[in-house]
């Protein structure tokens, strides 16, 4: 499929929902996909939501910004489960979801549970033909061997990233694929690690109980994103020890960004997920009373609604309270998630190779 780069700077893109004051030049965006289930198409929900021609428009409108981007994907992306033998119908759909994201360059892309339908070999042949950035730090050949990367390491504009990715495997699975245990296979990589990384973020595939453990039990992981369970996170949740972990939301209808300032290399990183909610929160409701008093005062349009002027006042407060924040720490990250709906930008180009798979892919079943 030809770049879509030309066509994307003739349409106009999705801005991310994240904005703060910090200049790019130290900034990092880190867009993270992850459980989507090979779902090419948007939801059936109320607001119909996700598909690959929507993931990779918001992608590509990100690229055309000069931000600096770095594109994960967390697992359990390329079939709707983990069934052997696998239906040969699938291989339509993970033909073009690998033939999509080497069109992207995702600079990582973990392999979760349901992506090992087809077993190793069909995953060898993806990674070599569309150059994928395969991750998985535990699961093994038959000679005990790591089959793909056991992490990698980014540098951009002095912050140093680096991305494990493991899988937990059930008995039904284990009989079939070697792997091992998530807490060992870390560890195992740790000493490269420890002085290298400013961040470790780590991509997990495991029940939210085992994964909020293994964050309580490695202290040195400072982010984990689960791409099993069907929950989403707009805020990170906190594990027993250091990681905040959180989770992408049911068949890709959520993006999740991780916004990175880094001011001052060497020096820790703080979550201030909660404070940019605040403030954006806060910003939008005084934005929404700002709009009612149209060229009018606020001051003077609610003159005689005392009540409501002390709650602009409250909001005034909470803005520069949180700006505050923001504006005097040095590096932090901001969690946030994009629902992928109307307003994402679908590349026609995209819609048409979906279209064309799910025709090939009901007639063979008739």
């Amino acid at each position: 499929m030809k770049k879509l780069i030309l066509l994307l700077l003739i349409f106009s893109g999705i801005l991310s929902c994240t904005n703060n004051s910090s200049s790019r030049e130290n900034t990092v965006k880190i867009i993270i996909s992850g459980n989507s289930r090979a779902e090419l198409e948007p939801c059936g929900c109320r607001i119909p939501a996700g598909g690959l021609p929507r993931r990779m428009g918001f992608i590509h409108s990100m690229e055309k910004s000069d931000e600096n981007i770095l594109k994960l994907e967390a697992g359990n992306w390329l079939f709707p489960a983990y069934n052997y033998p696998a239906p040969d119908t699938w291989k339509h759909t993970s033909d073009l979801l690998a033939e999509a994201y080497g069109e992207a360059e995702f600079d990582a892309i973990h392999i979760g549970v349901s992506d090992l339908a087809y077993g190793f070999e069909y995953l060898l042949d993806l990674q070599k033909k569309y150059h994928l950035p395969l991750l998985s730090t535990n699961l093994l050949n038959d000679a005990g061997e790591g089959v793909f990367r056991p992490f990698y390491l980014f540098h951009v504009k002095g912050f140093r990233l680096a991305v494990l990715g493991v899988t937990y495997l059930t008995d039904d699975q284990a009989s079939r694929f070697k792997a091992m245990n998530p807490e060992e296979a870390i560890r195992k990589q740790l000493p490269k690690l420890r002085k290298e990384a400013d961040l470790i973020l780590l991509l997990a595939d495991m029940p939210l109980e085992k994964t909020e453990a293994l964050g309580e039990a490695i202290p040195e992981i400072d982010f984990i994103v689960n791409s099993r369970h069907k929950g989403r996170t707009q805020l990170p949740r906190q594990t027993g020890g250091k990681a905040a972990f959180t989770y992408l939301g049911p068949d890709g209808q959520y993006l999740g960004i991780l916004d990175v300032v880094f001011k001052s290399p060497g020096q820790p990183l703080r979550d201030v997920s909660s404070t940019f909610h605040r403030l954006d929160f806060s910003k939008g409701r005084l934005d929404e009373y700002r709009k009612r008093a149209g060229d009018t005062p606020v001051e003077t349009y609610f003159q005689d609604n005392p009540g409501l002027l002390r709650t602009i006042r409250v909001y005034e407060k909470e803005v520069e309270r949180q700006q505050s924040i923001l504006d005097t720490t040095r590096n932090y990250f901001i969690w946030s998630m994009r629902h992928l709906d109307g307003d994402v930008y679908s590349p026609p180009e995209w819609e048409k190779a979906v279209n064309e798979v799910l025709m090939q892919t009901s007639d063979e079943k008739k």
